[in-house]
């Protein structure tokens, strides 16, 4: 799905102030994929409906319901929740980057869009 995020990252891109998208660029190019906190953000963007996935929801997303497959159904959510391990760990420093680059893109206000819950594993 990575991959596929990496053909996105353009139209991500423009959205950005130059000095933002050209370190996401420089990062990509030395390593060959997005930064994770871009990865997030490309796909929050793409599940609030602020970036336009084209030709690459067919790779990205494999429809499990009758009316998904169908195409009745879109893929836009008004709100998204990710549920995600450890609080204070790496998932929420890369998601706090990924509200930065949201909020550069299309402005705080659609941070409130984006819930987090962060559980503990047990051992």
């Amino acid at each position: 799905m990575e991959s596929e995020l990496l053909l996105l990252a353009p139209r991500f891109e423009a959205l950005l102030p130059v000095r933002v998208a050209n370190r996401i660029r420089a990062f990509s190019k030395e390593n060959s994929v997005l930064p994770c906190s871009a990865d997030i953000a490309i796909w929050y963007a793409l599940r609030l409906g602020l970036l336009d996935p084209k030709d690459t929801i067919p790779k990205l997303v494999n429809p499990i319901s009758a009316a998904a497959k169908a195409g009745r159904v879109s893929l836009v959510a008004n709100t998204l929740v990710s549920i995600l391990k450890g609080a204070g760990g790496a998932a929420e420093v890369y998601e706090g980057k990924a509200d930065r680059l949201l909020s550069a893109a299309f402005g705080p206000g659609i941070i409130p869009a984006c819930l987090r819950i962060y559980y503990e594993a047990r051992s």
